[in-house]
């Protein structure tokens, strides 16, 4: 059974149909458009979002544990099944408003030296972390659409890998409806 990305949405990671960031999507709205292709820091984006709706930007930590990933991670990772990773799920708020869920999967190779603290960050958000790190090289951005039937919700989306000393890390940015 895959993992359940969004808990209180009841979305699964196999809902997402993934697409190469030069896929033409001709429904994308306007208002998520520069989001989904914004290859800069998307914690940088929404600190200013927040400002701009007089509001303040935080983190709030939904689950941080030891455990494997989904076998679509595991293949996007390059790395065996049997393979425990570190899985952080947090939602980006403006005041108490989520407007991102995202969702790292990091390999415990990844965790070595000085990215050992990436277990710790709590409420501090990832995006800090990772553009402000040297040996910080991202890959192709991938996005996705989801319609969610049972609530009819539309939920846009994209991932990528990064890589601290050219080890990855799997990345999922999930936009909400409150944005």
């Amino acid at each position: 059974m895959p993992n359940k990305v969004l808990p209180i949405f009841n979305l699964s990671i196999a809902d997402f149909d993934w697409q190469n960031n030069d896929h033409h999507f001709s429904n994308i709205p306007e208002k998520i458009h520069g989001w989904l292709y914004d290859t800069g820091s998307l914690t940088e984006r929404a600190i200013n979002y927040c400002q701009s709706l007089n509001s303040h930007f935080n983190v709030n930590l939904v689950k941080l544990e030891t455990n494997y990933p989904d076998i679509a991670e595991t293949d996007i990772l390059q790395i065996d099944t049997k393979q425990k990773c570190l899985i952080r799920e947090v939602l980006l708020n403006c005041d108490n408003n989520a407007i991102i869920f995202a969702r790292t999967v990091i390999p415990q190779t990844t965790l070595t030296g000085k990215h050992e603290q990436l277990k710790d960050l709590g409420n501090k958000p990832l995006g800090e972390y990772l553009f402000n790190q040297d040996d910080m090289t991202r890959g192709a951005l991938q996005i996705s659409f989801y319609r969610d039937s049972q609530t009819d919700t539309n939920y846009w989306a994209r991932r990528s890998l990064f890589y601290l000393n050219a080890k990855p890390l799997l990345v999922y940015e999930i936009f909400l409806q409150s944005m």
